[in-house]
């Protein structure tokens, strides 16, 4: 009676073991580079040059997936100060560190619900500490942070630098608040207290036109300015953000302002002399920032004449923008004027024989796009306050 008790234990036991399902096992996902392919991707570029290794890959899928998928497979493997961020509608940018490399990534939504992956795989290299261009009134907090370059480009055209700090994100978030209110400025604590947006607010009224001007003038100098209906008073906004998240070692720091408030490189004096060598003559000083984003106005791009530089954003390795203010009539006579300053400099329209490109009118706005060579540059010209507002976009043919 046992033996046979014990047989039939054996065989039930044996039939729930060929009975069970099989585990599923989860699918591999493909690496190149160490840089995960998404299911269903196909790799349309894979290539080394140098140190850098180049990746693309189209998927038919949605936006959303694609970056749901790299926001979710970096972190898993380990890629630290993982940033995925919206550039503009339909493109998204990332960056990440791991080891000895750093990635760069751009996810881009094509035609026909395809979207374009792209790679740019670098060994990171350490950049130089650079003091950052800013207003007095910006705290940088020279004996806390160690800002580096190079510059990179925000949303909405504005500029973030960043750095690290050997203090705990705690503290140094304290001392930076504190240094803010020091500054006059009304502090607001976000995202668990690591985003820390600063403001500063002036509204004035004025003669009419000792209004526009004033307001023309904080515009270029980075505030947002509204002109009420009255024509005389104006409101202006002026943001600083701070991001301090907390790091193996103490605390990254990135700082965002906008474009205008950089103070711009000024050339040095060859006449000028030297100072005389002092006791820390050897240190090691910080370097003027070179940033990846900045660029100059093309020689033959220069409209009229100006004692400053004048700087642009580099959009892409063929894309150059750049804007300008000029007091003007109307948006139609300023573009003729500037299509005359371009077709002088060997600018011209479709049609070699034209000095300029076709005209396009929509309300308070009139753009033309002309030809030079293998370059085309179009222009933009928009109605603000009593100036206009010049865009200049620079596309240069690719390899």
């Amino acid at each position: 009676m046992v033996v046979g008790c014990g047989l039939v234990l054996v065989f039930l036991w044996t039939a729930c073991e060929k009975a069970a399902p099989p585990k599923k096992q989860r699918d591999s996902i493909e690496h190149k580079a160490s840089i995960p392919i998404i299911p269903r991707g196909r790799v349309v570029v894979a290539t080394a040059k140098g140190e850098r290794y180049l990746l693309e890959i189209e998927a038919r899928m949605s936006l959303t997936q694609a970056v749901s998928f790299y926001r979710r497979q970096l972190a898993r493997e380990n890629w630290s100060e993982l940033r995925v961020q919206k550039v503009q509608p339909g493109l998204w940018g990332l960056t990440a560190r791991r080891g000895m490399f750093e990635i760069t990534g751009r996810i881009k939504q094509l035609n026909q619900g395809v979207i374009s992956i792209g790679f740019e795989r670098k060994v990171r290299k350490r950049e130089a500490a650079v003091i950052p261009p800013v207003p007095k009134d910006v705290p940088i907090l020279r004996d806390q942070i160690i800002w580096r370059g190079p510059y990179f480009e925000a949303p909405d055209g504005r500029a973030e630098i960043r750095g690290s700090s050997a203090l705990a994100a705690p503290a140094l978030g304290k001392t930076l608040l504190a240094a803010l209110q020091l500054k006059g400025w009304t502090v607001q604590r976000h995202a668990g207290n690591q985003r820390f947006e600063a403001t500063k607010r002036i509204t004035r009224t004025l003669t009419p036109e000792t209004c526009k001007a004033k307001a023309r003038q904080l515009q270029q100098r980075g505030w947002q300015v509204k002109l009420l209906k009255d024509g005389k008073t104006f409101d202006a906004v002026r943001r600083l953000v701070y991001h301090v998240e907390s790091a193996a070692k103490g605390a990254q720091v990135r700082m965002i302002l906008a474009y205008s408030e950089l103070t711009p490189a000024r050339a040095k004096d060859p006449g000028q002399p030297r100072p005389a060598a002092g006791p820390d003559a050897g240190a090691a000083r910080p370097r003027t920032p070179q940033s990846a984003n900045v660029v100059p106005l093309p020689k033959d791009l220069t409209l009229w004449p100006s004692t400053e530089p004048v700087l642009g954003v580099r959009r892409s390795e063929t894309v150059l923008s750049f804007t300008l203010d000029r007091k003007c009539k109307s948006p139609t006579a300023l573009l003729e004027e500037i299509r005359k300053l371009l077709g002088k400099r060997g600018y011209h329209g479709l049609n070699a024989g034209r000095p300029a490109g076709q005209v396009l009118a929509t309300r308070g706005s009139r753009s033309a796009t002309l030809f030079k060579g293998k370059r085309a540059v179009v222009v933009i010209v928009n109605r603000e306050l009593e100036a206009c507002t010049v865009q200049l976009t620079l596309v240069r043919k690719g390899r």
